[in-house]
C-alpha cells in the first residue's frame, strides 16, 4: 500500500528536523528528532548515490549511522549530543586555501635558534615556513606593464605557494544530499514525531563537478512563512546576512568589498525572502511570483556553482531557522 504525504506549503507538520547556525565555530547544525530515526527505511544504505558518491569523489568512507558517531562522507557530520529529543550534529566550515610549507630556512626545520638557543626566531619554534613563488602577474619584476607596484604580490615579486582543497566541500555537500533525501520521509503521515513545535522548512541539495553543480531548493512551510509576512517589505535580515559572512570570511580567508555587496537577506512582499551569496547573482528565490495568504512555498536557487556556496547558503537557512524559532513555537 502505498504512502500518503503531506505537502508542507499546505499543512503543518510536527518538526523533525531542522537547521541552525553556530556562529562562534563557524558551524551549520542540524538537529534530528530521535522518533524520527525509527521511521527511515531499512534499506536506505543500500541507495546508488552512497556508491556514486564514494566512486565520483573518492571519498574515504561513509559513516551510515545517525544514532551513534558522526555521519556522512568522511564523517563530515560531527555528532555533539543530546538536547531533549533531538540529536545534534555540527558541520564546520573548511578553509578552501592552503599553503605549502618548507623547511624553514633559519633553522632548517631544527626548531632552535643555532646561535643563541631557544625556539627559532623565523620560525617560531615549528621548523617550518610558509613556501613562497614567482609572482605570475609580474613575473617577479615586481612592477606591473605601466611601472606600477604590482598589486597581486605588492610589488614583492614573490606570492605564497597555495592550493585550493574542495575535497572536503565535497564531502560535506555529499553528505547533505544523501541526509535530505532521508528526511524527506519526514512528510509521511505515517511518520509523524510528537514535536510541539512545526517543521519550519526543508532542504534538497545536489552535488556535481562544473557550473550549477551545487544547487539547493525546498519548502517555507506555514509558519515560517506566515512570520516572514509579517515583516515589512524591504527589510533585511541581519542575523542571515552575518552568518553568510562569516561563513564565507572563514571559506575564503577574507570578505572583500564586492563579496560584502553581494551578500544580503531581504524580505519582499507577502513574505518572499531573497537570501544572495557571493557569485554571479547566487541566491536563494521563491520557485514562483504567486502568494497565497497562510501557506507555505517552494524556493529554488540560481548559479549556485561550488560546495563552499551551497554551505553558505545553508548557513543562511540555518540563521533563519534560529531567528524564526525565537518567535514561532
Amino acid at each position: 500500500m502505498a504512502e500518503d504525504f503531506f505537502l508542507m506549503q499546505y499543512e503543518e507538520i510536527p518538526c523533525w528536523y531542522e537547521l541552525s547556525f553556530d556562529t562562534n565555530i563557524p558551524a551549520v547544525v542540524v538537529k534530528i528528532h530521535q522518533a524520527y530515526l525509527k521511521c527511515l527505511p531499512e534499506r536506505w544504505k543500500e541507495g546508488h548515490l552512497i556508491a556514486k558518491f564514494l566512486k565520483e569523489f573518492k571519498f574515504s568512507e561513509f559513516k551510515g549511522n545517525l544514532e551513534a558517531g558522526d555521519f556522512g562522507f568522511d564523517a563530515s557530520f560531527k555528532r555533539m549530543g543530546e538536547e531533549g529529543d533531538f540529536l545534534f550534529f555540527s558541520v564546520p566550515m573548511p578553509v578552501l586555501e592552503h599553503v605549502r610549507k618548507k623547511p624553514c630556512d633559519y633553522c632548517q626545520g631544527n626548531k632552535q635558534d643555532v646561535l643563541f638557543g631557544g625556539d627559532c626566531v623565523l620560525c617560531g619554534g615549528t621548523g617550518i615556513q610558509d613556501k613562497m613563488i614567482v609572482c605570475n602577474f609580474c613575473d617577479g619584476a615586481k612592477n606591473d606593464y605601466w611601472g606600477d607596484e604590482c598589486r597581486h604580490c605588492k610589488g614583492k615579486g614573490q606570492v605564497l605557494d597555495s592550493y585550493m582543497d574542495w575535497q572536503p566541500f565535497y564531502a560535506i555537500s555529499a553528505t547533505f544530499t544523501i541526509f535530505c533525501d532521508l528526511m524527506y520521509w519526514g512528510t509521511s503521515k505515517e511518520k509523524l514525531t510528537s514535536c510541539k513545535f512545526p517543521q519550519l522548512l526543508t532542504v534538497q541539495t545536489s552535488i556535481a563537478k562544473g557550473m550549477s553543480g551545487a544547487p539547493l531548493d525546498g519548502v517555507y512551510g506555514i509558519s515560517l512563512a506566515n512570520w516572514l509576512a509579517r515583516i515589512p517589505a524591504e527589510t533585511h535580515v541581519p542575523a542571515i546576512e552575518n552568518a553568510m559572512m562569516r561563513t564565507w570570511q572563514k571559506i575564503h580567508g577574507e570578505l572583500n568589498s564586492i563579496d560584502k555587496m553581494n551578500t544580503f537577506a531581504t524580505v519582499g512582499s507577502q513574505g518572499n525572502i531573497y537570501i544572495s551569496c557571493p557569485g554571479d547573482r547566487t541566491a536563494l528565490h521563491r520557485s514562483s511570483g504567486y502568494s497565497r495568504v497562510e501557506k507555505g512555498y517552494e524556493f529554488t536557487c540560481h548559479n549556485v556553482d561550488t560546495p563552499a556556496q551551497q554551505l553558505t547558503l545553508l548557513a543562511g537557512l540555518g540563521a533563519l531557522c534560529d531567528r524564526a524559532r525565537k518567535e514561532i513555537k
